[in-house]
């Protein structure tokens, strides 16, 4: 029965002869609508090659036993496979552009959802170092009826995942979680297939229904002897209630794993890992997973690939203070517990002018960059690395697109000579000093200012920064003296995906970010550790009910992206955003160790019109659209003070696993600090050098012909904004 699973999930594909050598088509199959025995369904090639296709077949086939009945748009034949191929009409697929045809037919089991094979054909792009899924599953007997769970399952690139069950009775399930009833007792070989829709992963146990009584899970247990990196484990004391033979399969957390009762791992790097093992007795399986801090004689100090793996974070007590404020302006004890929980999450340290260094009353009475590193050593576990996250903040002309978060520093009155040297060195002086030598000190470099290059150049002040090179000079210079410390990781600041996702924009950003780093050190693109995305903005780092941005909901052939609210920017969110950015970059000469951080402190948008599901009742795209999407403002352009914003995600180290290109969720904009002031008699720089900007006014209508969304009553840049906090900690997602 296992071979014929397999050839269940293979799907056939066809050459065709006009297939041009650098064609590359994108195939995937969605379901349109579906009732209690029937479907409609849609299949979309889109042409992400530079190449015209001339002529199209493609291949699909249900394991589930569904049947098609009619197609339009393609001609149709077969039966399960099915094969579809082009009109006359539609035969052409231009570089860029999508077609899609349609199909409908029966359920192979009614009252279930709609099955949704995947597209086979030569034509369909297989992704660039795709990896397998990794396939595990669990059982829960109860006499003959077995409950199958395979949740476990993972897979590095987080592709959709499909599932097929061959019970070893010769009868076949789908899904991720599944039960069956066997008609008697004896041995059965289970398999579960899993596909990722290029290739497939297998897992088989032998399933032993001895009786009628359920059969009880091992109990799993097991010991470490560390030496250094290398680790002994030993899971001996694991047993089994009825005295089944066992098996042991252990994952060491850095994407490596293991059979047997014992056995030796040796780390890479110093670290934190989630060790996992499984125990099986051929019919149940235990899984206990413990946190090992892995490290050696000498790691501190040292430059590591991952920073935040295996550290604890510094908790800013100026922060904690501000909090503190708010929650003694609150009654409810639930709102309070909230905001205590906010007080213990780990925020940026802002030096948005050279006062901030030196703190004190200069600095409304803040601490000074010693004192927070300080203050950081005291926080430190003996023996576990703590980061310690800075925003490094005060370029000349700062913010030229903006008013709200002007600086003090002007290059025409020798701005960039006082940046340097009263700025950036001081700085990286009290960096260096021995003392701090086991902090891992993140410096995020220059919010917005780079980005104001790639678009905003026909603004004066843009253009005049632009043309004498103030901001890259400054931003070189910061990096060349931050490389030098090997407690110091550097992170430049790309604006966010609703800025720089249009293609246009993003090759633009691309060329520019390349030249700015590789003109530190002559090439030597390992001064920056990485990037990062989303500071003080509010874009979601998943639009989870909108990940397709082709995906054509009106049959116009030309995706959501097109709809009013994402212009065609086809980038939806940080994550997409972050992993576009790191394959551009790597292509570009950057190493593929390249880190991107994504700052989630407010992008949760939880408040109670965070849609649950995409409206598929929707009357056209543009109210699918705006249903359906967690980013709850009018415009992704608008920046201040938004009006439903909540909590995003807690810090986080590898939020897609150890194998994503994104190293972790941070808090770079501390919640509860304004974005500008509303007040719009505030005209005239502050000492500080902020002013108004008509974007932070709730009633300016912006260039998109929107409201602004932003809240009234708001402070200047960077002061405490309470009632922003806590309208924050009130829209959190996930719920604090």
């Amino acid at each position: 029965m296992r071979s014929g699973l397999i050839k269940g999930v293979t799907l056939t594909s066809m050459l065709l002869a006009t297939l041009q050598a650098n064609a590359a088509v994108k195939c995937d199959y969605s379901i349109e609508n579906e009732w209690e025995t029937g479907f409609v369904g849609a299949i979309q090639l889109k042409n992400t090659g530079e190449t015209l296709i001339d002529g199209w077949q493609v291949s699909w086939q249900y394991l589930d036993g569904s049947t098609v009945s009619s197609a339009w748009n393609s001609t149709f034949s077969g039966n399960s496979p099915y094969l579809a191929s082009n009109l006359v009409w539609n035969n052409l697929i231009q570089p860029g552009e999508t077609i899609t045809f349609g199909i409908q037919g029966e359920k192979g089991i009614p009252n279930k959802a709609a099955s949704t094979p995947k597209i086979s054909g030569e034509i369909c792009t297989r992704e660039a170092n795709n990896s397998a899924p990794m396939t595990s599953f669990t059982i829960i007997e109860s006499g003959l009826d077995i409950s199958f769970d395979a949740s476990a399952t993972r897979d590095a690139d987080g592709d959709e995942l499909t599932y097929s069950w061959d019970f070893g009775d010769e009868t076949l399930g789908e899904g991720v979680n599944t039960e069956h009833s066997f008609s008697s007792l004896g041995s059965y070989i289970v398999t579960l297939t899993v596909s990722d829709g290029l290739v497939i992963d297998e897992h088989s146990i032998e399933l032993n229904i001895k009786s009628l009584v359920p059969n009880q899970a091992p109990l799993a247990s097991f010991n470490t002897i560390h030496d250094g990196l290398a680790l002994s484990f030993n899971a001996s004391n694991s047993s089994d209630p009825e005295g089944d033979a066992l098996s042991y399969l252990w994952s060491f957390g850095d994407g490596t794993s293991q059979s047997g009762i014992n056995t030796y791992h040796q780390y890479a790097a110093h670290g934190l890992y989630t060790v996992t093992l499984n125990v099986s007795d051929g019919s149940s399986n235990t899984q206990i997973r413990t946190e090992l801090l892995v490290t050696y004689d000498g790691a501190t100090g040292q430059h590591v690939a991952n920073p935040f793996l295996g550290t604890t974070s510094y908790i800013n007590p100026d922060y904690a203070k501000f909090v503190d404020a708010s929650m003694a302006l609150e009654s409810a004890p639930h709102l309070q517990a909230k905001m205590a929980q906010v007080k213990q999450q780990a925020t940026a340290v802002w030096l948005d002018r050279i006062d901030a260094i030196y703190g004190g009353e200069i600095n409304s009475g803040r601490l000074s960059l010693e004192q927070h590193f300080d203050n950081a050593l005291a926080q430190k576990r003996v023996g576990v690395p703590i980061t310690v996250s800075i925003v490094v903040y005060n370029l000349p002309d700062r913010d030229c697109a903006a008013l709200a978060s002007n600086g003090t520093l002007n290059a025409a009155e020798g701005g960039l000579e006082i940046y340097k040297h009263d700025y950036i060195d001081t700085i990286a002086n009290i960096a260096a000093a021995p003392r701090f030598e086991d902090l891992r000190i993140i410096a995020v470099i220059e919010p917005d200012s780079l980005p104001n290059l790639v678009t905003n150049t026909r603004v004066l002040k843009c253009g005049i920064v632009n043309s004498n090179g103030t901001y890259v000079e400054g931003v070189q210079y910061a990096l060349s003296r931050f490389s030098r410390l090997d407690n110091v990781y550097s992170y430049l600041d790309i604006a966010h995906s609703g800025w720089l996702g249009w293609d246009t924009n993003m090759r633009g950003a691309i060329d520019l970010y390349t030249s700015v780093v590789a003109g530190v050190a002559d090439g030597d693109m390992s001064v920056l550790d990485g990037f990062i995305s989303n500071v003080a903005n509010y874009t979601p780092a998943e639009e989870i009910f909108l990940p397709d941005p082709e995906f054509d909901f009106d049959g116009d052939f030309m995706g959501i992206k097109s709809s009013s609210y994402y212009e065609w920017n086809p980038v939806f969110d940080e994550k997409d955003f972050a992993q576009s950015l790191h394959a551009e970059f790597v292509a570009k000469g950057f190493p593929t160790s390249l880190a991107m951080l994504i700052d989630t402190s407010r992008n949760g948008w939880g408040a109670s019109d965070r849609p649950t599901s995409p409206n598929e009742d929707a009357s056209n795209e543009d109210q699918y659209v705006m249903d359906s999407k967690l980013d709850r403002r009018a415009h992704r352009g608008n920046w201040c003070n938004s009006s439903g914003a909540g909590i995003g995600a807690r810090p986080e180290t590898l939020p897609f696993g150890s194998t994503s290109v994104i190293q972790a969720y941070v808090w770079i904009k501390p919640p509860g600090e304004s974005d500008g002031t509303s007040d719009a008699s505030q005209t005239t720089p502050d000492e500080e050098g902020k002013s108004f900007d008509p974007m932070c006014s709730p009633e300016f209508t912006t260039s998109g012909g929107v409201l602004t969304g932003a809240m009234n009553g708001a402070p200047s840049a960077g002061a405490w904004f309470h009632e922003q906090f806590k309208m924050l900690v009130e829209n959190a997602h996930p719920e604090l």
